[in-house]
């Protein structure tokens, strides 16, 4: 858990993954969505929308088994409003990440 963000290549991670697990082997995996670059320095890469977490894992070849959504802060949508940003209409823009089950098909 909490490594995606290291990655710098997903979809070869993932393929690696899917490759070591057993057919119908269970992988829990978190994606970051929205958090502060952190160090080390130069090593943090990339950020998940839920969508995106999930359309990674379905091509690599997992079947989404549960995805848990991680909410920050109630004013984020305050923020992104405040930045002048088109947001999506009927969608929670507290989501800061997701913890996804997934099963190799």
């Amino acid at each position: 858990l909490e490594v995606m963000e290291y990655i710098f290549n997903p979809i070869i991670a993932i393929e690696n993954i899917h490759k070591m697990l057993n057919p119908g082997g269970t992988l829990y995996i978190s994606f970051p969505f929205v958090y502060g670059v952190h160090p080390p320095e130069g090593t943090d890469y990339l950020r998940y929308t839920p969508d995106g977490a999930e359309k990674i894992l379905r091509e690599c070849g997992f079947e989404i088994k549960d995805h848990q959504l991680r909410r920050g802060n109630e004013l984020l949508p305050a923020f992104y409003e405040a930045d002048n940003m088109r947001l999506r209409k009927e969608y929670d823009h507290t989501i800061t990440g997701s913890l996804i089950t997934a099963i190799k098909k």
